[in-house]
């Protein structure tokens, strides 16, 4: 199994909770393909996925689950 971890240099203005959570929301769909684009290649499952945050130091967690179960997700 995999762990996806997604290097970003966004400038984030604000770091709390709130604001990280706006970051990963902001990058759940391009996460997601490279998560389904990593299993389809390696045949290997994703199990974790993050987005890492370089103006501030933080890992968000991203929900591949959510991503699933939301109509603009691909099959």
């Amino acid at each position: 199994q995999w762990v996806l971890l997604d290097y970003k240099s966004d400038r984030i203005v604000d770091p709390s909770p709130e604001g990280l959570a706006q970051a990963g929301e902001k990058h759940r769909e391009q996460v997601a393909l490279y998560a389904r684009a990593l299993t389809m290649l390696s045949g290997l499952a994703v199990k974790e996925a993050y987005i890492v945050l370089l103006s501030v130091g933080e890992a968000v967690p991203i929900d591949l689950k959510a991503v699933k179960e939301d109509k603009k997700a691909l099959p």
